[in-house]
């Protein structure tokens, strides 16, 4: 485990360090108990929820500590997948990010 998490951290680096204006967004797969584990982890995420560049990501349902920070910030919306809302939901974070760059300063 320990090595895969160092395998990314050198990634996590590179794309924080992007010229800003280069990046449109950052997706995050998940935001679970395990990856909570990794300070590395931790602390990029950090870095992504104060830039101004638009961050979508997964979360864990239940889980307490960091999980339970990201969810209640005030600049996060959470949207729970469900069956009935799934299909729709590429369409309404795609609205959301469009929205979100025009706002942008640039």
């Amino acid at each position: 485990m320990a090595l895969s998490r160092i395998a990314w951290v050198p990634l996590i680096e590179e794309e924080l360090a992007r010229t800003p204006g280069t990046v449109d967004a950052y997706l995050i797969d998940e935001i679970g108990k395990m990856e909570c584990h990794c300070p590395q982890f931790i602390e990029a995420v950090y870095r992504l929820l104060e830039a101004p560049v638009p961050l979508v990501a997964s979360i864990a349902l239940r889980g307490g500590g960091f999980i339970t920070e990201v969810k209640n910030r005030p600049d996060v919306q959470v949207v729970e997948v469900t069956h009935a809302n799934r299909d729709e939901l590429p369409a309404r974070i795609g609205e959301c990010l469009r929205g979100s760059a025009q706002h942008s300063p640039g």
